[in-house]
């Protein structure tokens, strides 16, 4: 059985820890410790559009990326971002367009 944690303790936001893995896998493929996506799909057993999802992470504005990682360390139950959110700033373009959408996003979510 699973060790029991106090319901006080806050969890890490499921999006810290797939920004972590993006910006792990990402390293992983760089240094060519890993071929590409479909190794990582096949020893996680999951699909390659599920890897491109994560992957696309790492698309982020570098101090988005920072912010979400940073939860990590300092969890908080009013953490609520979905990894859907993260996902359709990763498809804009512009990081200044990112970071505006995130703000605004983070805005609503603390009220």
């Amino acid at each position: 059985s699973k060790p029991s944690t106090p319901a006080s303790t806050p969890r890490v936001p499921h999006v810290a820890r797939l920004m972590a893995l993006a910006i792990r896998l990402e390293h992983l493929i760089a240094t060519r410790q890993i071929t590409g996506q479909a190794e990582i799909a096949r020893a996680a057993g999951v699909t390659r559009a599920r890897v491109t999802q994560i992957l696309n992470l790492n698309n982020l504005a570098p101090d988005i990326q920072q912010t979400v990682l940073a939860w990590a360390d300092h969890p908080t139950e009013e953490i609520r971002l979905r990894e859907a959110d993260l996902r359709q700033y990763s498809q804009l373009h512009s990081w200044e367009k990112q970071r505006r959408s995130f703000q605004k996003l983070l805005g609503r979510k603390q009220k």
